[in-house]
């Protein structure tokens, strides 16, 4: 689980990245990716809370505008 949550925690250092070298619209498009792919762990996430883990908390989406 924890391979998976760095491997989104990358995708959102990408994205930010992303909205300062190839413009807004580009960055918000790779956000969105990687809000999708934290919610396919969303499962994950409630397996490990029946093992007693608690619920990690990756990133919060900021607004950007």
């Amino acid at each position: 689980m924890a391979k998976a949550n760095n491997k989104i925690i990358r995708r959102f250092n990408i994205a930010f990245r992303a909205v300062n070298t190839r413009g807004y619209t580009r960055g918000i498009q790779m956000l969105i990716e990687a809000v999708n792919a934290q919610q396919a762990t969303h499962q994950a996430c409630e397996q490990m809370k029946k093992e007693g883990y608690q619920e990690l908390r990756i990133v919060r989406v900021i607004d950007m505008h």
